[in-house]
C-alpha cells in the first residue's frame, strides 16, 4: 500500500532544540515523521542494518513549507535477495491513509 501526503509543515517547527546534533533541519525532521509512524502502527519503516526485517518505507521530499510524505507498507513477505537486503514483512494490519495522515497531524 503506497501514500503520497502533502502536508503544509516547516520542519524547524517540529524539531525539539533542546537536544544537540550535527544533523540537518531536514533529516531531523524525517526522523520524528518516522518515529511517529513506527510507534503508532508498531511497525519498522526503515533497516538499520541488511539483515533487518521491515514493513515499509518512508520518504520525504522538503519544501520550503511543503512536505511531500510516501508512505509504503509492504503487501508481501519476501526474503532479502541481491535487490534489497532486508527482509520485507507484511503487517498484519496495514493503516489507511486516513491513520497515516491523523497520526502525523499529532
Amino acid at each position: 500500500m503506497h501514500y503520497k501526503i502533502i502536508k503544509k509543515i516547516k520542519c524547524s517547527d517540529n524539531i525539539d532544540r533542546t537536544i544537540e546534533t550535527t544533523k540537518h533541519d531536514s533529516e531531523l525532521c524525517c526522523d520524528l515523521l518516522l518515529q511517529k509512524l513506527e510507534k503508532k502502527f508498531n511497525a519498522k519503516l526503515h533497516a538499520d542494518n541488511p539483515t533487518d526485517t521491515v514493513n515499509g518505507s518512508l520518504s520525504v521530499y522538503h519544501k520550503s513549507n511543503d512536505h511531500v510524505i510516501s508512505i509504503e507498507f509492504y503487501e508481501k513477505n519476501k526474503a532479502s535477495n541481491s535487490g534489497h537486503g532486508a527482509t520485507l514483512h507484511k503487517l498484519a494490519n496495514i493503516p489507511s491513509e486516513k491513520q497515516c495522515i491523523d497520526c502525523l497531524t499529532k
